[in-house]
């Protein structure tokens, strides 16, 4: 009798998958450059790479978005299907919008001579990574909404049952801003390997490429992660907060005693509570990644030369 295995449990054909993908992608993306020395670098040669490998990664993350979205009461999220087609096209919207006021009007410091079509490589990765993004921004969406609807449910079910629903939310919102960092770090890599391609094309303009440029894009996104975060984060505590009042509320006689706050403290560490939300590594790596990979990747190729 033949057995049909799911999608995704052979390893060895996911990975060689992936490197096809990679390897495609960055040989799409050198078509047409042209037969310079530059074409023929490092430099120009590493950003492809890093282009190839950012496909790679924004491919994941909308395969990852798209499956959530098949199943999103998995994740947490209920009654979710008449608001995931809207919340889409208004994204779709929203992007295509942004693209395309991009493409016309955003032009770089320097053209490099040696490589034809620059901005419209870019171009293209700049619409696999809007593409990429849409299902995840619309989970968020999806999540920030279920945690709104929760103050109204909470009340009306078990403490088992809330409990799972919050740590479900809980994985969803670790696993969305996740995906987002992943994207994030691989547009600011590509962003540096673009970067240091200038410089290999213009090592005596140095000036007209500073390291600013990339550090700009890493706080633009840093900012760009918290608007999409913080929201659903802050709405998620609120109600986890909520609960724990609710299931553990103080004494008549205002005292609380061992038992109390031992039970107190270990539904909230249970709901991962017992840590600040400045000092939850969520936060960091919302804030932090950005603003850290894009200064390693507009330095790095400066401390190199």
């Amino acid at each position: 009798m033949t057995r049909h295995l799911p999608a995704g449990s052979i390893p060895p054909l996911t990975t060689l998958a992936s490197v096809v993908v990679v390897i495609g992608s960055a040989v799409l993306l050198g078509v047409g450059e042209g037969d310079s020395e530059l074409a023929n670098g490092v430099p120009w040669t590493v950003w492809k790479l890093c282009g190839g490998l950012a496909v790679g990664l924004f491919l994941t993350i909308f395969v990852l978005g798209i499956r959530i979205l098949r199943d999103p009461g998995d994740w947490g999220i209920v009654e979710a299907q008449p608001r995931i087609r809207p919340y889409l096209v208004a994204i779709g919207v929203a992007f295509s919008a942004a693209f395309v006021w991009k493409a016309l009007n955003w032009n770089y410091d320097a053209d490099l001579d040696a490589i034809n079509d620059v901005q419209s490589r870019t171009n293209s990765l700049l619409l696999t990574a809007l593409v990429a993004a849409a299902p995840m921004v619309t989970i968020v969406w999806l999540a920030h909404e279920e945690c709104l609807r929760l103050r109204d449910l909470m009340p009306g079910r078990p403490l088992g049952d809330n409990v799972k629903h919050l740590l479900r939310l809980w994985r969803l919102l670790v696993t969305c801003i996740g995906a987002f960092a992943v994207g994030v770090v691989a547009a600011l890599v590509t962003s540096g390997a673009l970067r240091a391609t200038q410089l290999a094309a213009h090592p005596d303009d140095a000036d007209r490429f500073p390291p600013s440029n990339v550090l700009f894009y890493g706080a633009f996104f840093a900012v760009l992660l918290t608007l999409l975060a913080l929201p659903m984060v802050l709405t998620w505590r609120a109600r986890a907060r909520e609960l724990v009042s609710s299931a553990h509320p103080l004494p008549d006689d205002g005292l609380p005693t061992d038992a109390w706050a031992s039970e107190r403290d270990r539904l909230e560490k249970a709901l991962h509570l017992d840590t600040g939300l400045f000092a939850n590594p969520l936060t960091a790596l919302t804030i932090f990644t950005p603003l850290i990979t894009s200064l390693l990747a507009a330095f790095i190729p400066q401390l190199g030369g």
